[in-house]
């Protein structure tokens, strides 16, 4: 018998299928607001500070007022739901009439529904396919590039092209044709002297704390304007995401990309940062006899091995 999930809307806790809003929100046939996608691990949304900015600040361009009690809710959602590890969708809407003009006294709704994330695979065989598709990302600052319809469209437009070549994610570009993510993941790769990052905003909260992560490990982050090309030359690319976390791109537009010892050593640092804020108990033993962090150490001498000397 499949699991009864809970969702959270407007402030009452209903079983998912029974969760409605009115056809007359302003969400529904305006796509007048936005989605948040949100990862939790052990009761506490990983980088909520973070989430909570960009709510804001995507809320704030709509000129739509954030309720206060946005992680309450999220707590609710979980206890409802019985589920401490989970995947969550928060999206807030104007709520309102149909009228085309916006009602900007009306009282927003906040829609959150949780679901089950799939298990936790190794890094090495959880690969992503990814192909350049000729759909663009908006410009940065565009406020219209918040609302849901046209950023999911858009989306949805860049998922579809890849399913003609066998692809997982796709590849997209700014106006200009430099490279500002995944649809739905950051995109950032590996050359012989950096860890590189496109200039565009992040597509999620997780690149910030990746690219900190690989300067505690010494590996020098440089933000820049690539082409595609220069993702298909590296020696590994990977994606990071809130929801999925780091995942290595296998093949870009055909050509085979790969991750490695900084894709892996990212992961394990990544995994062992969630597990010190959320005090769960580590998933895998540490490998024993090698000194220093267990699996970390022996990723470490991985990296001093086979990376440039001034990466230490």
């Amino acid at each position: 018998m499949a699991r009864t999930m809970y969702c959270h809307v407007n402030g009452e806790i209903v079983p998912a299928e029974e969760g409605v809003v009115s056809v007359r929100n302003r969400g529904l046939i305006h796509g007048d607001g936005i989605t948040e996608w949100l990862r939790a691990y052990g009761g506490q949304v990983f980088e909520w500070s973070a989430h909570e900015r960009r709510i804001e600040k995507r809320c704030e361009a709509l000129s739509i007022p954030v309720p206060g009690d946005l992680d309450e809710r999220i707590t609710a959602t979980l206890a409802a739901n019985d589920c401490s590890d989970a995947v969550i969708r928060l999206s807030i809407t104007r709520g309102g009439g149909p009228a085309l003009a916006p009602d900007l006294d009306a009282d927003p709704v906040v829609i959150l529904g949780a679901s089950v994330p799939p298990g936790s695979p190794e890094v090495e065989s959880d690969p992503v396919v990814m192909q350049t598709v000729t759909t663009r990302r908006g410009s940065n600052g565009d406020p219209f590039d918040e609302r849901g319809t046209r950023l999911h469209a858009n989306l949805e437009l860049a998922r579809s092209a890849t399913d003609r070549y066998r692809a997982e994610e796709a590849l997209l570009r700014d106006s200009d044709g430099f490279v500002t993510g995944g649809a739905s993941a950051d995109l950032l790769f590996i050359d012989d002297s950096a860890l590189r990052v496109p200039a565009s905003d992040p597509v999620s909260t997780l690149r910030p704390v990746v690219c900190d992560l690989a300067r505690e490990e010494g590996i020098p982050v440089e933000a820049g304007r690539y082409s595609p090309s220069a993702i298909r030359e590296a020696s590994e690319a990977f994606l990071a995401s809130a929801v999925a976390g780091i995942r290595p791109v296998s093949y870009l537009d055909g050509i085979a990309v790969g991750g490695g010892p900084a894709t892996r050593l990212l992961a394990a640092t990544l995994e062992e940062l969630i597990e010190t804020r959320t005090t769960l108990i580590a998933r895998r033993p540490p490998v024993r006899g090698t000194g220093g962090r267990g699996r970390f150490a022996v990723l470490r001498y991985r990296r001093r091995t086979a990376w440039p000397e001034e990466w230490g």
